[in-house]
């Protein structure tokens, strides 16, 4: 017979769960003032904290046991986190979680946190060490694809020296379609509501994403368009419509002044599934190669994985396709994919040193 909870042991663990989310609080803190104040992002086991609750920040450091064989401690990457605010790190991402977890295994080689952090991050500390700048980014579209596309890149802006979403594209919208398209964008039928202010100027045509003004351009053809009198230039454009699928059609995007195309994933984002499967401790049964030659994306969860690619339209606007996943036990609908990408373009292009 189990023996009822006393007192003292109900106060225990309810003063001990509160000191955990005053450690989370703190450590939101600290991931707020990397973000805006250093443009570093912090993410645990390659899972996001930007934007995140306190008890969802909890809630991964508990089932962080899935990476490692004990859980990381909530007091060390907070401890870890202050340290890190203190050093002139390089605009990057780092791992909380793993830094962390090396933390308890090479502690007594180390005199304090600070002289771990120094060592484990050489290559970042010194502003001279960074290689970015800012890049625009366009979407062609703005259907739940573009949406998804959208929600990602907000979340990713940080202070806006990486990709930043500059230009949406529509085709024949009036005002009344402009509020539409931000309502949709405001709640999901599958990924939910957005997490922050979405607000629309008809008279200028911009629709403002927590803090972040976007100009909507409305067009009927991609190679009308010049991007240079909205103030965008060397802008990456992604084409979410899946109307122009052919080298000749992808190709007019490239007569608009100011940008260049992105049509297929690029290759780090290949080169990184094996690490996003391996983080759920799955296998890609699939041939990789052949995936990469069709331009079929894969994501995970906790379930499985799924392949996922999309249709071209069939009717004569770009808002009817059809999405086809093969799952592998997956449950979710390639929400992954969108951050997965972003994060992609950006390790390719900062290995040119032109991000």
């Amino acid at each position: 017979m189990r023996k009822p909870v006393v007192t003292s042991e109900f106060e225990s663990e309810l003063n001990n769960w509160i000191d955990h989310k005053m450690q989370a609080v703190e450590l939101i803190n600290s991931i707020g003032s990397l973000l805006y104040n250093k443009s570093v992002e912090l993410v645990l086991f390659r899972h996001t904290l930007v934007d995140e609750s306190v008890s969802e920040v909890l809630k991964l450091h508990n089932t962080t046991q899935n990476f490692t064989n004990s859980p990381v401690s909530i007091y060390e990457t907070n401890e870890l986190a202050k340290e890190l605010l203190k050093l002139d790190l390089a605009p990057s991402k780092i791992d909380i979680g793993k830094l962390a977890s090396e933390w308890t295994l090479e502690e007594e080689n180390f005199a304090t946190k600070a002289d771990f952090l120094s060592n484990k991050l050489d290559a970042m500390i010194g502003q001279e060490k960074s290689h970015l700048a800012p890049r625009d980014v366009i979407l062609y579209g703005f259907g739940r694809i573009g949406r998804i596309a959208a929600r990602e890149l907000i979340k990713q802006a940080g202070k806006g020296q990486q990709l930043r979403l500059r230009a949406i594209v529509t085709r024949g919208d009036n005002e009344v379609a402009l509020e539409k398209r931000a309502a949709l964008l405001r709640n999901d039928s599958v990924h939910g509501a957005f997490p922050g202010i979405v607000e629309v100027d008809t008279q200028v045509r911009t629709m403002t994403i927590n803090g972040q003004v976007i100009q909507m351009i409305n067009a009927n053809n991609p190679d009308e368009i010049d991007y240079t009198a909205y103030g965008i230039s060397n802008a990456l454009v992604i084409d979410n419509t899946g109307v122009f699928k052919d080298r000749t059609a992808l190709s007019r995007h490239l007569k608009s002044k100011g940008v260049e195309f992105l049509s297929t994933p690029p290759e780090e984002y290949y080169n990184a599934v094996p690490g996003r499967l391996e983080e759920f401790s799955h296998e890609l049964r699939e041939d990789i190669k052949k995936l990469k030659a069709l331009g079929i994306m894969i994501d995970a969860d906790e379930e499985g994985y799924l392949l996922q690619i999309f249709t071209k339209p069939i009717e004569d606007r770009p808002t009817l396709f059809f999405e086809i996943i093969q799952r592998m036990g997956a449950k979710g609908f390639g929400a992954g994919n969108f951050k997965a990408l972003f994060e992609s373009i950006e390790r390719e292009q900062a290995l040119r040193g032109t991000l």
